[in-house]
């Protein structure tokens, strides 16, 4: 549930050169933004929408639906797999959307030096996936390894 409130912090900031376009948070990539574009001829700023990226709308329902499963399945044997199951669909989908991104950026670019930095939001909202995905391996293998000892010495 951390992550879903993470989507309000910034996530990318977009820059033409070195004026900063705008400051998108993760919200605003899941609903949707407009940005003010200079044209590199005339001067004059022209709006771009962009709509909703489903790679972000991905992350946070991805986000959402392991929160919800975490609290409804609380207790039960199964629910560490769908949990890490949905952080590792989430961190997938943040890193789909910098690919994504990354690959707009490009294509736009041709005529405009523009240029796309990821924020620190968007850096929490991935790394926090991952640290619970390798806690929670490190955790069951050492699980593993408490009661095989258990087995052991009471087979002796």
């Amino acid at each position: 549930m951390l992550i879903c409130v993470l989507f309000f912090l910034p996530f990318l900031n977009i820059e033409c050169g070195n004026q900063k376009l705008i400051v998108v948070s993760g919200t605003d990539l899941v609903t949707g933004f407009s940005m003010k574009v200079p044209s590199p001829d005339s001067g004059n700023n022209s709006i771009k929408k962009s709509d909703p990226n489903i790679y972000a709308v991905l992350a946070l329902l991805f986000s959402i639906l392991g929160g919800i499963f975490s609290i409804v399945l609380r207790g039960q044997n199964n629910l560490k797999t769908i949990v890490v199951t949905f952080a590792a669909l989430t961190a997938a989908s943040l890193i789909v959307l910098q690919i994504d991104m990354n690959s707009r950026i490009s294509s736009e670019a041709k005529t405009v030096m523009v240029r796309i930095n990821f924020e620190f939001g968007y850096w929490l909202c991935l790394i926090i996936p991952i640290i619970l995905i390798v806690f929670s391996l490190l955790i069951a293998g050492s699980k593993k390894t408490t009661e095989e000892e258990k087995q052991s010495t009471s087979a002796t």
